[in-house]
């Protein structure tokens, strides 16, 4: 009920001076960061690049991270108390974005594996089995045929993803999203703040996505600042959402450096990625640097 209360009465906040600032604060980087994943899935979509080159493989990662920007951006634009469904989004958003900067980096039977695995599943998919407790529901289409049947290249991905027991391995890789970030070439990316975009994101998001007394709240800021009206949680709303957007503006950030180097790799020159990563890198940096300023004004 108090937050209830407190959602009505922030609808009809005064513009006060420092509430003002973080909502135009927010709504920058908000904007900054349209412009990122629009840019990134434009230029493998459509760029200069060769239509064969490896980085066409990774288009639907690209497709994705915007369409999870752009729900984002929705949901912001109609009311900051979404804030906690954005949360949930970024975390999308980021796995995707590391997983995109690894591959861009690695070695090619990563993609490799990427491919493959992406292909058994979708042949899987037509001959599922859900366990829930004592419950067993299978579902099969009627055009499913066995793998060892199927054409070769499934064969092969199902040889290189099936469990001992049956089934498919749910990831492509054993490596974990931080070991990622380890193994791209440190001239590549920033790795402390890569880092903690992923592990505050992860965090923040997995508490709400499973729904602990702790995710559902802490999106308001009661557990660190408290609120008593609706101008101190609408403060606090902005101040969630601003760290949210940060990480994710940041670590896109990182997917225009890495689409240079993987550029430069294919002996294909293109100065104005670097000037596009090294343009959006410093206004995510100033609006840091903003935001900073107003929070502390505030106090």
């Amino acid at each position: 009920m108090y937050l209830k209360i407190s959602f009505e009465q922030s609808k009809k906040l005064s513009n006060t001076t420092e509430l003002e600032k973080k909502r135009l604060v927010v709504q920058k980087i908000l904007s900054l960061l349209v412009s990122q994943s629009e840019f990134v899935d434009t230029f493998v979509m459509d760029g200069n690049n060769d239509f064969k080159s490896p980085i066409k493989d990774l288009s639907p990662i690209c497709m994705n991270i915007n369409s999870n920007v752009y729900a984002i951006n929705l949901l912001l634009q109609r009311t900051i108390c979404f804030s906690n469904e954005c949360l949930m989004l970024s975390r999308s958003v980021i796995e995707k974005v590391i997983n995109l900067c690894y591959l861009l980096t690695s070695p090619p039977k990563e993609l490799d594996a990427y491919l493959k695995h992406g292909l058994a599943h979708s042949y899987s998919s037509r001959s599922q089995v859900f366990k829930s407790g004592e419950h067993i529901i299978r579902l099969v289409r009627s055009d499913y045929i066995r793998p060892n049947k199927a054409s070769n290249d499934i064969k092969v991905a199902f040889e290189a993803f099936e469990k001992n027991g049956g089934g498919l391995l749910n990831n492509w890789t054993d490596k974990k999203r931080e070991q990622m970030i380890d193994l791209i070439p440190k001239s590549f990316i920033d790795k402390n703040l890569f880092h903690f975009a992923h592990s505050y994101i992860y965090d923040q998001a997995s508490q709400s996505i499973h729904g602990t007394n702790y995710g559902c709240l802490s999106f308001t800021g009661i557990f660190e600042n408290g609120f008593t009206n609706g101008i101190e949680l609408e403060t606090n709303l902005h101040s969630k959402a601003f760290m949210t957007l940060f990480c994710m503006s940041y670590s896109i950030n990182q997917v225009i450096k890495c689409l240079y180097h993987k550029e430069k790799s294919l002996s294909v020159e293109l100065p104005e990625l670097l000037r596009t990563y090294e343009k959006f890198n410093k206004q995510t940096i100033n609006l840091l640097y903003e935001f900073v300023r107003e929070t502390k004004e505030e106090k």
